[in-house]
């Protein structure tokens, strides 16, 4: 975004646009960034391999957590985050990180869902 923010201020200084033309294209750049594609990452690693390395659309998100949780639970863990929170996590654009790290060194298996 930045690449696109510098080329619309490189139009203004040649005097191809004006500044509030300016002014407009960077507010659609800012939009468009904003509703740019989201996906819901789970990864589970087994003794070092990873086994599965899925990007699920945040608009599957629930079967993807339910998922997990079934994956989860074969090695006697939970995946705990309440409804609320997961809609608080998707209604936030900016958002991007970790919701889940199962770490079961015994089984040398990690679980990690994330926002990407």
């Amino acid at each position: 975004m930045k690449e696109e923010r510098y080329k619309i201020l490189k139009l203004v200084e040649e005097g191809r646009i004006k500044a509030d033309e300016a002014e407009e294209l960077i507010k659609t750049l800012e939009e468009t960034s904003k509703k740019e594609k989201r996906y819901l990452r789970v990864n589970v690693i087994e003794n070092g391999k990873n086994i599965v390395n899925i990007n699920v659309p945040l608009s599957l998100l629930k079967w993807g957590l339910k998922f997990a949780n079934t994956y989860a639970e074969k090695y006697g863990e939970k995946v705990e985050i309440s409804p609320e929170e997961i809609e608080n996590l998707v209604n936030d654009p900016d958002f991007r990180g970790k919701l889940v790290d199962i770490n079961t060194p015994e089984d040398n298996v990690q679980v990690i869902i994330e926002i990407v």
